[in-house]
């Protein structure tokens, strides 16, 4: 018994056994469902809305990035209650919110390059 407490003490075999704990870990991760569907489903009409919505609210507007923000998720809503055939949760709404955002920091750098171009 002294043997094994010794061999598991040592820095090795510690090691070896951290790793496997994380490559089980990280096998049982893949398993799990999407974090983001409707990111991963819907990011390339997120892309469009935002460009939309970019064009359509003038930069003169009062509090344009609400405005613009809110003016796309109404559009991805819809888009998504249409293409699933039912509504939306409160929770989902969030969700779709939060990925409208984050698609719209990816994509920023784009924007603002077209608009000191034109």
């Amino acid at each position: 018994m002294d043997i094994l407490i010794k061999l598991l003490d040592t820095s090795a075999v510690q090691t070896l056994i951290i790793m496997g704990a994380v490559f089980i870990g990280g096998k049982l991760f893949g398993k799990f469902p999407k974090l983001k569907k409707f990111y991963d489903n819907y990011r390339g009409e997120m892309i469009r809305v935002i460009k939309l919505v970019e064009a359509e609210i003038p930069d003169t507007t009062d509090n344009k990035s609400l405005h613009k923000l809110d003016r796309a998720l109404q559009y991805m809503i819809l888009l998504i209650e249409k293409r699933e055939s039912r509504v939306l949760t409160s929770n989902e709404i969030l969700e779709v919110r939060s990925n409208i955002s984050e698609v719209h920091h990816e994509i920023e750098p784009t924007i603002l390059a077209k608009k000191t171009t034109a």
